[in-house]
């Protein structure tokens, strides 16, 4: 059975991730090589179920809510792209008293760190 919550969310979300793509494209996100370590990210994401959540940036960190700004149930899980172009995902959500400083997972693979964060997910 379909959760129609989370189709839902999945149409009223696809412009916030299609608006983040175009800026990333265009070096208009975070700047520097982060934008081509989110773009990656972001395309890896397609097609998954990550695509029901809201996307947003931390710092340097794609986070997942279940809601636009503010946000609403963020997921205890992100990723960490730093300039040395692998990918790190956190337990934990991007603020106190979520926030883990621990990485679950390092990767150069967008793909991996996609079904990781996935695994991590807890639902809207």
């Amino acid at each position: 059975m379909a959760d129609a919550g989370a189709d839902e969310r999945y149409h009223r979300f696809r412009g916030a991730w299609a608006a983040m793509s175009e800026r990333a494209s265009h070096g208009q996100g975070l700047g520097g090589d982060a934008d081509r370590l989110l773009l990656a990210l972001l395309v890896a994401s397609e097609g998954t179920v990550l695509r029901r959540f809201y996307p947003f940036t931390a710092l340097s960190r794609l986070c997942f809510a279940c809601s636009p700004y503010p946000f609403e149930r963020v997921q205890p899980t992100c990723v960490d792209f730093p300039a040395d172009g692998r990918y790190r995902v956190f337990d934990g959500g991007p603020y106190p008293p979520t926030q883990d400083p621990s990485v679950g997972v390092e990767t150069e693979e967008p793909t991996v760190a996609v079904e990781e964060v996935i695994r991590r997910l807890v639902g809207c």
